[in-house]
């Protein structure tokens, strides 16, 4: 199992970021979709796993990315700005366990195996900010692990970024494992989380939506996040025609329901069935046809 969370409560500063959190998700690669923060805080050390477990390849997950065996890429990375680019991959290197000649050449390698020989000289300070993700896309490379994983290298890119950082997270990711979080406002991005094995779609407040790209992401859906009754929600909804994902829903939790039906006027559906059902939808996506 690439991803296991079981009974999971990951707390930050002695409150909880998340409690009693289920997922299991598998396959080659995963796409996570929506609110995954908690799971990258306890990532980087900045949360911490109070009960349960949090597995990557079957590890505990922030014991992986310490031994090297996980290459964690971080969103807000806090490096010395007057650093080169090289210093950063070198004293990381040797932070990692890496002996000081083999962090050199291992970062001189790792740029080159990108393509990205050309910012080894500069400096952190002089980069754009696409040019940072991909320089910690290569900080994760430096241990040589098994599984790469990248907290939202997307956001906040043109199409154009997004074309040239997806090339270099498929050199990087050639017999590797691959775990990359997403906004859901990439939710557009169909084609580029098609190419994923596996997707988790979460919100906040609901349990996360595991399966296949094309499954989840079924044209002219809504995903739909109610704090209760959601089992109500969905019978409703199923007795005017449309099809609810997951089947088995729990009326005393949060949850997440992906609503779709073939040409039925589905916002008008769940508005109509929510109220009928005193259901509290706190949320109303459409899924990108």
């Amino acid at each position: 199992m690439l991803l296991a969370c079981r009974r999971l409560r990951i707390d930050l500063g002695g409150e909880p970021l998340l409690e009693d959190f289920e997922l299991e998700a598998d396959g080659s690669s995963i796409a996570l979709v929506g609110d995954f923060y908690p799971l990258f805080a306890a990532l980087r050390g900045d949360a911490r796993v109070v009960t349960g477990t949090f597995e990557l390849g079957g590890r505990p997950a922030r014991e992986a990315v310490l031994a090297g065996r996980v290459g964690l890429a971080v969103s807000e990375p806090r490096p010395a700005a007057h650093w080169t680019v090289l210093d950063l991959l070198h004293k990381s290197g040797i932070v990692a366990g890496l002996a000081r000649e083999e962090a050199q050449a291992r970062a001189r390698a790792v740029l080159g195996r990108l393509g990205l020989q050309g910012l080894g000289l500069r400096r952190l300070s002089s980069l754009m900010p696409v040019e940072h993700t991909a320089v910690h896309l290569a900080l994760a490379l430096l241990t040589e692990p098994d599984t790469l994983v990248l907290e939202l290298p997307f956001r906040s890119r043109t199409p154009s970024e997004i074309d040239w950082l997806w090339s270099l997270v498929g050199v990087a990711a050639d017999q590797r494992r691959l775990v990359v979080s997403f906004d859901r406002a990439l939710l557009e991005s169909r084609q580029l989380i098609g190419n994923f094995d596996c997707m988790v779609l979460r919100h906040a407040s609901g349990a996360p939506l595991v399966g296949a790209p094309a499954d989840l992401l079924r044209p002219g859906g809504y995903l739909v996040s109610v704090t209760r009754r959601g089992a109500r929600l969905a019978r409703a909804l199923e007795e005017k025609g449309c099809r609810v994902r997951p089947e088995s829903l729990d009326d005393d939790k949060p949850e997440q329901l992906l609503v779709s039906g073939d040409g039925l006027e589905l916002a008008a559906l769940v508005a109509r069935a929510a109220v009928e059902g005193e259901v509290p939808v706190i949320e109303l996506i459409a899924l990108p046809g």
